[in-house]
C-alpha cells in the first residue's frame, strides 16, 4: 500500500507540473493585451471575425468592425471616413491585396499593445477596445509606406 501512494503521488506530481506552464503561458498571453484594455480570448476572436469577413467578401461585416470617424489612406492621401457607406464605396481601395493578405496572414502574437490601443504592421491598423475590453474596432489605417 504504501508503494501505491507513493507511486500515486509522483503521479500527481507529473501532472500538476505538466499544467503549471500552460497556465503561466496564458497569463503572460493575456498581459500582451492589458495596457489596451482588452485579453488575448478578445483579440483573436475580432481577427477571426474580420479573417472570415474578408475571405467570403462580407463588406458589410467588415465596415461593421469599424469605429467612425475612421482615418484611412487612399491613393497616397488621408481620409477620413464618416460612416459604413463611405468605406463601402472606398472598400477596393482600403483593402487593397496587401492589406487584404497582410490581415489573412495576420497572427495575434505579430500585434502590439499599449495604452492607446492595438497596433498591427507598425500602424498600419490600428484597433481599440471598448468600454470593459469589449468591442473591439478598427479606429485608423495608416499610410503603408510609412508605418513599417
Amino acid at each position: 500500500m504504501r508503494v501505491g501512494s507513493s507511486v500515486l503521488i509522483g503521479v500527481m506530481l507529473v501532472v500538476v507540473a505538466g499544467f503549471a506552464p500552460v497556465a503561466s503561458a496564458q497569463t503572460s498571453s493575456n498581459a500582451q493585451f492589458e495596457s489596451a484594455g482588452t485579453d488575448t480570448a478578445r483579440v483573436q476572436a475580432f481577427l477571426g471575425t474580420l479573417q472570415d469577413a474578408l475571405a467570403m467578401e462580407n463588406h458589410l461585416k467588415v465596415a461593421s468592425m469599424m469605429k467612425y470617424p475612421l482615418e484611412a489612406w487612399v491613393d497616397g492621401q488621408a481620409i477620413t471616413l464618416r460612416n459604413d457607406g463611405a468605406l463601402l464605396s472606398r472598400y477596393r481601395q482600403i483593402f487593397d491585396p496587401s492589406l487584404r493578405r497582410l490581415i489573412a496572414d495576420l497572427r495575434v502574437e505579430a500585434m502590439t499593445a499599449s495604452a492607446d490601443g492595438i497596433s498591427i504592421d507598425g500602424g498600419r491598423i490600428c484597433l481599440k477596445a471598448g468600454d470593459k475590453g469589449r468591442g473591439l474596432k478598427i479606429v485608423k489605417f495608416g499610410d503603408p509606406v510609412t508605418t513599417r
